[in-house]
């Protein structure tokens, strides 16, 4: 098969090249092409035309594609922009919520730590206010046992 098909496109290229020697001749020729030849000569002037318009249509649509591909780049470069700048101030936000919710984390801390505190005072007071109490209220009997237990 492989010979095959290497042997068509042989015979391809021989038709093709015999075509454009042909067409050589008759173009460099001394003479003005006429009858058959001026048809043959006309026939390989449209091939050429349509060639070079084959050509100008590709490069016009590699143009247009290449030019729809810059746009395509462009238009994701700056989305891609947009999203990162908004993932960045999504982040920050998220950065500004935690530190908010740290700081008011630490500001009840310091409150229960305040609440605390005023209750220890409170508690202390009291202890105090019953021992002064204690001490004014009670007999002389227990105050002689309350000192010998101090001394003791």
């Amino acid at each position: 098969m492989d010979d095959l098909l290497k042997r068509a496109l042989l015979a391809v290229a021989f038709v093709i090249g015999m075509m454009l020697f042909m067409y050589f001749m008759i173009a460099t020729g001394p003479d003005k092409p006429a009858m058959l030849t001026l048809v043959y000569y006309n026939f390989m002037n449209r091939v050429f035309a349509a060639i070079w318009w084959f050509i100008q249509m590709v490069v016009l649509i590699a143009g247009i594609v290449g030019l729809a591909l810059i746009v395509f780049q462009v238009w994701r470069a700056k989305r891609d922009a947009e999203g990162e700048k908004a993932l960045k101030l999504r982040g920050d936000l998220i950065r500004e919520e935690e530190r908010r919710i740290r700081q008011e984390e630490e500001e009840m801390q310091q409150e229960e730590l305040n609440k605390r505190a005023k209750l220890e005072q409170f508690k202390k007071g009291q202890l105090l206010l019953e021992k002064e109490r204690y001490l004014k209220n009670r007999s002389a009997e227990e105050a002689n046992n309350d000192a010998l237990k101090h001394f003791l």
